[in-house]
């Protein structure tokens, strides 16, 4: 039945496709309605959908032109909304032909994209659509840049096809620029490759979580077909037919979008019996569909059974959710169903986030898929990834002077004085005189034992206040002992330690009280801010957008930082003549001495600028570093009351019990001193290495690596390499310590 809804029906549908879904399942198969200006037809069941884009499908070729498709899609180019004519036929065949084709697909299996895209505001849409435009617009100059190589490579992309086949035709396809026309089809990519897939697998691991014996069924096909000695691959998908079923059963539960998109009559037609005029705009209502009980026994029932029979010609590629089930076991917490309230939109979303916990479910070796070395694409950044010594070895040995380079991120130009820092700073005249400085003024073997009274002060001081908090509570707790939280307290050793080496006195004599907490809360959050990630990183052309607020945040907490040290530096030049006198001389004092001695600046920056940037140096390579090693040293001990005793013992033997132990003492505390590295080894204090920048192009293995590429060596993973030898992932074995590698 038809029905002509009145224009007042519009107030309704403030959201047009949950409004639209809604009635269709309260009133008819078929309807019509006014939705503004324009007339709407919706078609709830298979037979009428058919009629429309099966026998009709010459009638309803056109997509109706909205201001999404005005403002977001570059003016209908993007050939999925654009007006059927030639250009739509020509750029339809080059996607389906040329993009889309198995050969192409097959050819790029390897890739996997991921993307977010969030819904905008109209207010913003124009805005929006410019920093997108000039993102893919980099990536094709980038591509036209690197066009041979990477056809030497083989390494052919969508873009890359669609420059060959562009530049090849004689005429454009239209009068849109070729720029437009392959970003526009970019955009079409992303727009109906990301959203789709990611609700599907949602629903799919939903309704296996909510149905254990389904779940179970297609683990033991996994276990079946592909087994737990190797990772599934593509090739498998054929084979695992209950999981495809699975895949195709939530798709007819949860299609990814309850509407199909719009199409637009281009002449007046007759469907069902019904007149509709040209101009009408027509939505199929696929979650009716595909719940009609006329062709879906126990059509909300989950049983992907129905698809072993039938409709077994429809070909879906469940890779992911392979991957996923293969490798975890999947449980709700506390084993509680999942909900499934559905929110609808433009596409089914869940209403409520699917958290689960996963536990690996195959050996280790087999998450290590990419091996030792492997290249990524950090959206406009290259990133290499090396994973064993050897090649950490080529990469800052052998091509040193190749990687010698820091990227310029957030965070160095915002919290390194805009890479005043000289370990962040680029390669250069600047970046060689401050290495020299530090290296042969500062963290000499001659400076280090000038200064190393203070590493006694500030340890013993610290050992002798908790002393003293042990005899003033001992009197009342019957244990004998004292709670200390040890990471707390070992950071204010480290920290005070460096603060003294640094202005000549530790933080806590510079303030005291709330000013203290302050004075730590600040430099806390100079390392948290540090090692942040930040989107304008990967995308620079939203650095205007301060996603996530770190660039207010560091420019705040640096300017706080810079007043503290500042005052630091303007008390070192008031009494800088007495501590001449007597001979304490700590950072500050040497780096004024000697920048005030040289001729030149070693660069643009400012003298104040330099000590400052080094100051924060010092602080953020000798703090958090020291206390994260010593943390895990003692965690790893008490866990191993063997390897504890084992260190007691030599420090008795070595030391006594008679006097503390004194730094000349450390030279004879070999099992300590293997201790230590053990620790750092096991956990490092930094997972990756800190970014090094390509900025010659070379070689690395075999590998092509381009100038520009940001290098990381993970750290971690190279230092439990079975390959270095004895060295194995456990701290200790009860028939040998790995301690004895350290040993020797």
């Amino acid at each position: 039945m038809a029905i002509d809804w009145p224009p007042a029906l519009t107030s309704m549908l403030s959201t047009s496709s949950h409004s639209i879904g809604k009635l269709s399942r309260q009133v008819w198969a078929i309807f019509q309605l006014k939705f503004g200006v324009h007339q709407v037809l919706v078609v709830s069941n298979w037979e009428l959908a058919k009629e429309c884009l099966a026998k009709n499908d010459k009638v309803f070729l056109n997509r109706p032109r909205t201001l999404a498709v005005e403002q977001l899609a570059y003016n209908s180019a993007m050939f999925s909304v654009s007006p059927y004519g030639p250009y739509w036929r020509e750029l339809r065949k080059i996607v389906t032909v040329n993009l889309l084709s198995n050969h192409k697909l097959e050819q790029l299996k390897y890739v996997r994209i991921f993307e977010i895209l969030e819904d905008t505001r109209k207010n913003m849409r124009r805005r929006i659509i410019k920093q997108l435009d000039n993102i893919i617009q980099g990536w094709l100059e980038e591509h036209r840049r690197f066009c041979s190589s990477r056809k030497v490579n083989g390494e052919q992309d969508f873009i890359d096809t669609m420059l060959d086949i562009l530049h090849i035709q004689q005429e454009k396809p239209s009068n849109f620029e070729l720029d437009t026309v392959i970003k526009a089809t970019c955009l079409a990519m992303i727009l109906g490759g990301t959203d789709t897939t990611t609700v599907t697998l949602t629903w799919a691991l939903s309704l296996l979580l909510n149905n254990r014996h389904v779940l179970k069924k297609a683990l033991d096909e996994l276990d079946t077909v592909v087994g737990k000695e190797r990772l599934v691959d593509d090739s498998d998908m054929k084979n695992l037919v209950y999981l495809q079923a699975i895949i195709k059963e939530a798709m007819r539960l949860y299609p990814a979008a309850p509407l199909s998109a719009p199409r637009e009559a281009i002449n007046d037609c007759n469907i069902s019996g019904y007149h509709v005029r040209a101009g009408t705009r027509l939505f199929v209502n696929i979650h009716k569909i595909h719940r009609n009980p006329r062709v879906w026994p126990d059509p909300c029932e989950f049983r992907p059974e129905r698809f072993l029979t039938t409709h077994k010609h429809v070909d879906i590629m469940p890779f992911t959710l392979a991957t996923l089930l293969q490798a975890f076991e999947i449980m709700t917490p506390s084993n509680k169903q999942v909900d499934l309230t559905e929110r609808f939109g433009i596409t089914t979303m869940k209403d409520t986030p699917l958290e689960v916990i996963l536990t690996p479910r195959l050996p280790n070796e087999l998450y290590n898929k990419y091996g030792p070395i492997f290249q990524l694409k950090f959206r406009l950044h290259q990133v290499l990834v090396v994973s064993n010594w050897e090649l950490a070895e080529e990469c800052l040995a052998k091509n040193n002077k190749v990687f010698v380079n820091r990227p310029c991120t957030l965070a160095v130009e915002q919290l390194a004085y805009n890479s005043a820092i000289f370990a962040l700073s680029p390669y250069g005249l600047y970046w060689g005189e401050l290495h020299k400085i530090v290296t042969v003024n500062l963290l000499s073997n001659h400076k280090l034992e000038q200064l190393k009274y203070v590493r006694i002060f500030e340890v013993r001081a610290a050992v002798k206040t908790l002393h003293d908090k042990w005899k003033q509570t001992s009197r009342d707790v019957t244990s004998g002992g004292i709670l200390v939280e040890l990471k707390q307290w070992i950071g204010n050793i480290n920290l005070n330690a460096i603060v003294r080496l640094v202005a000549g006195k530790a933080l806590w004599d510079f303030y005291k009280g709330e000013e203290y907490d302050h004075c730590q809360i600040i430099i806390r959050a100079f390392f948290e801010l540090f090692g942040a990630f930040t989107v304008s990183d990967a995308l620079p052309i939203l650095r205007w957008l301060d996603i996530g607020g770190y660039q207010k945040n560091m420019r705040r907490t640096v300017k706080q930082l810079d007043n503290i040290i500042q005052g630091w530096l303007e008390e070192h030049r008031r009494f800088c003549s007495s501590r001449k006198v007597n001979g304490q001389q700590d950072f500050i004092d040497t780096m004024l001495d000697i920048l005030h001695i040289q001729q030149e600046k070693p660069s643009s920056f400012e003298l104040d600028t330099i000590i400052k940037a080094t100051c924060l140096a010092m602080i953020l390579g000798g703090t958090d570093t020291t206390t994260v090693t010593l943390t895990w040293a003692l965690s790893l001990l008490l866990n191993n009351h063997h390897v504890l005793k084992k260190a007691l013992d030599e420090l008795d033997t070595v030391v006594g019990k008679e006097r503390l132990l004194d730094d000349s003492n450390m030279k004879n505390l070999v099992y300590l001193q293997a201790i230590i590295k053990e620790a750092m080894r096991l956990y490092p204090s930094a997972p990756l290495s800190a970014s090094h920048e390509a900025i010659n192009d070379c070689n690395i293995s075999g590998y092509h690596v381009r100038a520009g590429t940001r290098l990381f060596v993970n750290i971690h993973k190279t230092h439990r390499d079975h390959v270095c030898g004895r060295i194995l992932v456990n701290f200790i074995r009860k028939d040998s310590s790995p301690l004895t590698s350290m040993l020797t």
